[in-house]
């Protein structure tokens, strides 16, 4: 699997939320994450990449829905000519 195929196409599956929210019970944590399922699947899925792809890979996926990062990036890539 390539980056571009892990940032576009890998889904972090609901188990992997629920076996983090095992493993915090079995810490002793006592936070329920039911509420921020999808910031979990994110920084899950972050992490994953760092570790395949290295640090670039994890902070594009962090800030994939960053409105105005998102906006610095078209005007750099598509400057008023």
């Amino acid at each position: 699997m390539t980056e571009d195929d892990f940032i576009n196409y890998y889904i972090v599956p609901d188990s992997a939320v629920d076996d983090f929210q095992s493993y915090l019970y079995q810490e002793e944590v006592g936070y329920d994450v039911s509420m921020y399922k999808d910031e979990v699947k994110k920084a899950i899925k972050a992490n994953m990449a760092q570790q395949l792809f290295g640090d670039n890979t994890y902070q594009k996926i962090l800030k994939s829905d960053d409105a105005m990062l998102q906006k610095v990036l078209e005007l750099y890539h598509n400057p008023k000519q």
